[in-house]
């Protein structure tokens, strides 16, 4: 992606479109407003693609940019936006482990934006650096590392790890 914004990259996920393709890269506006500039209904999405396929998907997302009415929720089967609260105590294990589980006998897509070292942070700290900011993004990254560890886990558990096609991104 030409972005260097998660919204805007997200766009690309989504639609496997270039920002200069999908055109989304305006947020000035709140994600509830009415001006917001959702995808182009001619554009298809991830979700759109895989219902084609008869293939179930899953979308678990954080953040308003994220919100359906973006368009990125088009043609999922099952699409979860978390954009208020603490999102951060969400329980993203949980739910991704749930969604694994009772897939496994059947392709399946599953798409997800953890918000992980991404601010607002979880106010746990362990003190290890002098900044304390960067102190409580490292204790974020850990905590990712360690739910990507548990869902791999599952996955050897269920058996599903050898045919699974993992894509990580970051910003």
């Amino acid at each position: 992606t030409s972005s260097t914004v998660t919204a805007s990259s997200a766009a690309t996920l989504i639609t496997g479109y270039s920002l200069p393709q999908h055109c989304i890269f305006s947020y000035d506006d709140y994600y509830l407003s009415p001006k917001l500039i959702p995808l182009s209904p001619k554009i298809q999405t991830l979700g759109q693609k895989a219902r084609e396929m008869k293939i179930p998907s899953y979308g678990l997302f954080a953040f308003g940019k994220w919100a359906p009415q973006y368009g990125y929720a088009r043609g999922f089967s099952h699409y979860r936006s978390i954009n208020s609260g603490a999102l951060q105590n969400y329980p993203w294990l949980e739910d991704t482990l749930k969604i694994i589980s009772k897939n496994k006998e059947n392709s399946f897509l599953f798409a997800m934006h953890h918000p992980g070292g991404h601010p607002p942070f979880n106010a746990t700290v362990d003190n290890q650096y002098d900044n304390l900011e960067y102190s409580a993004y490292m204790k974020n990254l850990k905590n990712i590392d360690l739910f990507l560890g548990s869902v791999i886990d599952q996955l050897k558990r269920d058996n599903l790890y050898d045919n699974t096609l993992i894509i990580f991104l970051a910003d």
